[in-house]
């Protein structure tokens, strides 16, 4: 057996970043990757991803010498350009490793239970997680309902479900490797959570930094903290999800339901149980109804294998955004408001009698990934008692809604533990404006982010979705006492040379740079 293993470092120059919807694209200077060593042997899983933190290093230290702004790039699914500089690029496609704890592994006092502990390397995508970890008897917690994100990127910006029992995908995040220094390799855990034991870091190569502060900082930084190599994650015994969908009135029952989080009074099926995930999409040029589908999680049967997945049908909240991507601006608004009716009754399948409900893994209920062209999102997050009076301003925005192409979708999740996530309120209300990528859109999310402002109504923004942000925003959003926390946070575990590296355009407009 090697006593070491090593990974090397190359670049291009002068290219042209485009994001995975392109709705944004910017020059580079330089486009690093790292050619990592990959041995499905277990042995070298470990040497692996300590030669692989050698290697961003370098890149880090190249950075730091040249002056150069550097952003680590994963499955580049922010539709923002949270993950873009004009300057250095870095690719992580190479560090796809997982590592399964072992109890010796863990301290003692770890309250839960080991066997649902995973190391994931930065840029395993969510469904090369649900797939290796279900092949394991196990399962995500929860899960956006794109699986083509990188398991870091998904975290550094908030990604969320709709699971409002429990909440994003930040809260299952129990350990993160960090390399906030070119000579740096640090292992961040809550200091009222510690979970690995000093012998495992050490074969790491990792320091031990045990904060509270400083670990919810650091899981919604959108890449500003240095590079992100791992993330240590918990994981539920394997589970089933149970989906129904169904037209539903838009009414004072709704909105009640809506604004409460308390969906009893819906008559949904099956009757007295609470779901696990609630969703309402709604055609913005129809007010009377949406379509809406809950979830319910079930026990997994020993040998259980997901059904085939046939057609077109979408997953839950997902692949809508990639369907309206392919509308124009050029059509009026009559055949705008027909298109999209057309588009969402042949792409959501409404249950009929008689109908078994869809029953399958949280993996297979969450796999289908559909991107056709060019597409805009932006999403909200509102408090859950302010949603039945934003869905009817929403309505009201004429003449912007009259001609925006697109869906509107309703989320409800459980607040973040991280300092700057976007689920802020105890019950975050997630709308979401998946659209075709054009003026009319700009146009109706525009005239949003001003009537919530002009009425008092507090939102924030997914940090990875398109934005209005300034600094002044933010503060508003989040208050000047926890942004002067996370800044003071991210100057503690970085020199003022470091945080200039990884600062951006995005960075300073928001005011966190």
């Amino acid at each position: 057996m090697p006593d070491s293993r090593n990974a090397t470092v190359n670049f291009i120059l002068n290219g042209t970043w485009i994001n995975n919807h392109k709705n944004f694209s910017g020059p580079y200077e330089r486009f690093y990757n790292i050619d990592a060593p990959e041995d499905s042997d277990e042995t070298f899983i470990i040497q692996d991803m300590v030669a692989s933190v050698a290697a961003l290093q370098e890149v880090f230290r190249d950075a730091l010498t040249a002056g150069k702004q550097l952003r680590v790039v994963g499955g580049t699914w922010s539709l923002s350009d949270v993950a873009y500089t004009q300057g250095w690029l870095l690719s992580t496609d190479t560090l796809g490793n997982y590592w399964k704890m072992k109890p010796d592994q863990v301290v003692p006092s770890y309250p839960e239970d080991v066997t649902g502990l995973y190391l994931v390397q930065c840029d395993v995508s969510i469904q090369e997680l649900n797939r290796y970890v279900e092949f394991n008897g196990r399962a995500l917690k929860t899960s956006g309902a794109s699986n083509g994100q990188t398991i870091a990127g998904a975290v550094a910006t908030g990604t969320h479900g709709s699971a409002f029992q429990y909440g994003s995908m930040t809260e299952y995040v129990v350990g993160i490797h960090l390399i906030p220094g070119p000579d740096q390799s640090i292992w961040l855990e809550r200091a009222s959570y510690p979970v690995i034991t000093d012998e495992f870091a050490a074969s790491l190569g990792v320091t031990i930094r045990r904060d509270d502060d400083l670990f919810n900082a650091a899981l919604v930084s959108f890449g500003s903290f240095g590079i992100v190599a791992a993330l240590m994650i918990e994981t539920d015994p394997i589970y089933l999800l149970e989906t129904h969908s169904f037209k539903i009135t838009n009414d004072a029952t709704l909105k009640q339901a809506m604004s409460t989080a308390d969906f009893s009074q819906l008559n949904l099926t099956p009757a007295g149980e609470i779901p696990w995930h609630f969703e309402v999409i709604f055609n913005p040029h129809d007010s009377t109804a949406g379509y809406a589908k809950t979830i319910y999680k079930r026990d997994c049967p020993p040998g259980f294998q997901n059904p085939a997945i046939t057609g077109d049908e979408l997953a839950p909240g997902e692949g809508l955004l990639g369907i309206v991507g392919t509308l124009t601006e050029m059509l009026p608004g009559a055949i705008v408001s027909h298109l999209v009716g057309v588009l969402l009754s042949s792409s959501i399948s409404v249950d009929k009698p008689g109908d078994l409900p869809a029953v399958m893994t949280p993996g297979g209920t969450f796999s289908t990934t559909i991107n056709k062209g060019i597409a805009y999102s932006m999403e909200l997050g509102i408090d859950t008692k302010d949603a039945g009076t934003v869905l009817d301003l929403l309505f009201s925005l004429s003449p912007e809604i009259d001609v925006y192409t697109g869906v509107i979708s309703f989320r409800w999740v459980k607040q973040s533990s991280a300092m700057l996530g976007f689920t802020k309120f105890p019950v975050t209300t997630t709308i979401e404006f998946n659209a075709a990528a054009n003026d009319r859109t700009q146009d109706y999310y525009n005239r949003i982010w001003n009537e919530l402002s002009a009425r008092g109504i507090a939102y924030t923004l997914h940090w990875g979705q398109m934005n209005n942000f300034t600094p002044a925003l933010v503060r508003t959003m989040y208050g000047d006492d926890v942004v002067d926390k996370w800044l003071q946070c991210r100057s503690t575990l970085m020199t003022p040379e470091a945080m200039a590296v990884f600062s951006s355009d995005y960075m300073k407009r928001t005011g966190l740079g």
